[in-house]
């Protein structure tokens, strides 16, 4: 990259200073509680909420679908004036105020939709959706209906999707960023804006038990439960289907020679100046956490270390792809990353198989269930 590049001036902040609130090690109680109220605080100006945005989200049911042991109910959610989204709610018939079930808020991958995480086709809903899910030839079509899952094993599930997918589609979702970002506001802000309301309202339901409230994000889905999460303290469980990344890291290594995620919901400004996504999962702690994709294992034992200096190290686990589950597969740890990586090679190093990523259903099914005991 040339000196005269403008690449080369915006890339220089990430190769160096360090996040003021980046995790540190050796914090004291005292010091750790501030660094979360000071993380949780910095979440919430980044994100930008509206200051018109309702104390109450406003809630409308749509209609209803018998599915045998469940209901799957349709709803619109309004979190501020003009903003509106579908979702589904699945819940076991079994679920009543005096047999009350976990709650578990299920966000999807790049693309997917709503009726992807609930199994559900569009026709059978009564509507013709803007957009079919993009590109993605409905692989791992059964593993990533998360929704469904976990209905099967008697949480209500609420499934949503991203704004520009399926019924949300449009105009497309960067022009959408680009008259955001002219009020203040991104994309990223205004997705955990719904997320937040929609766990709000969730809580609520009667049936669903307060203390047993969970998220379970896929591929894209995690970035936004990531910043959700730090401001909700009444999630217990985190199913984070996905590999641990930096950002910071990966545009200081992998960019150039390959190009900046075209995805816009990957960025918010600021984000890569105070934190890490690694930092928020250890504000996060020692709430309950599930890794299912593992990452570089540096982070994973980094994050370990968090939980375990908490004293809820049973709290924390992680899994790698089945490829690199054993350590001798697993060649770069230990091994430093280099300027001007390729993907291929990125994601080598973080002992991630792209083609085999998907919502790990075996195992994190039956993590939550025991998780929410």
């Amino acid at each position: 990259m040339s000196k005269y590049d403008s690449g080369n001036f915006a890339k220089a902040y990430y190769d160096r200073g360090v996040n003021p609130l980046r995790y540190r090690e050796g914090m004291t109680a005292e010091e750790r509680a501030a660094w979360q109220k000071a993380v949780k605080e910095k979440v919430r100006e980044l994100m930008a909420f509206s200051e018109e945005m309702y104390e109450t989200p406003v809630v409308n049911h749509l209609k209803r679908k018998d599915r045998g042991f469940y209901y799957i109910d349709k709803y619109e959610i309004s979190p501020e004036p003009d903003l509106w989204m579908t979702f589904f709610l699945l819940t076991p018939k079994s679920a009543s105020e005096e047999n009350k079930t976990p709650g578990v808020l299920c966000t999807p991958g790049t693309g997917w939709t709503k009726e992807c995480l609930a199994g559900e086709e569009f026709w059978d809903l009564e509507y013709e959706p803007s957009q079919p899910p993009h590109g993605l030839n409905h692989r791992y079509y059964y593993a990533n209906a998360m929704a469904r899952h976990y209905v099967e094993h008697g949480l209500t599930a609420l499934a949503c999707e991203d704004l520009g997918n399926g019924e949300h589609g449009g105009m497309h979702p960067n022009e959408v960023e680009k008259l955001l970002i002219g009020q203040g506001r991104t994309m990223m802000g205004v997705t955990v804006e719904i997320r937040y309301a929609l766990l709000q309202w969730l809580k609520s339901r009667p049936w669903v038990d307060r203390e047993k409230l969970a998220v379970s994000g896929h591929s894209l889905g995690v970035d936004s439960l990531m910043l959700t999460v730090t401001l909700d303290d009444d999630v217990q469980a985190f199913v984070y289907n996905d590999y641990i990344c930096d950002w910071k890291e990966r545009i200081s290594y992998n960019c150039p020679p390959s190009p900046m995620p075209t995805v816009c919901w990957h960025m918010y400004s600021g984000m890569h100046r105070w934190f890490s996504y690694p930092d928020l999962l250890a504000a996060y702690a020692p709430r309950k956490l599930f890794i299912t994709e593992g990452g570089p294992t540096v982070y994973l034992e980094r994050l370990k270390k968090v939980y375990e200096d908490l004293g809820a190290g049973e709290n924390f686990r992680y899994d790698y792809y089945p490829d690199y589950a054993d350590p001798k597969n697993r060649l770069y740890d230990g091994k430093s990353m280099f300027k001007g990586m390729t993907e291929t090679e990125y994601l080598q190093f973080c002992n991630v198989v792209a083609e085999k990523h998907y919502f790990k259903f075996e195992t994190a099914v039956p993590w939550l269930e025991e998780a929410m005991k």
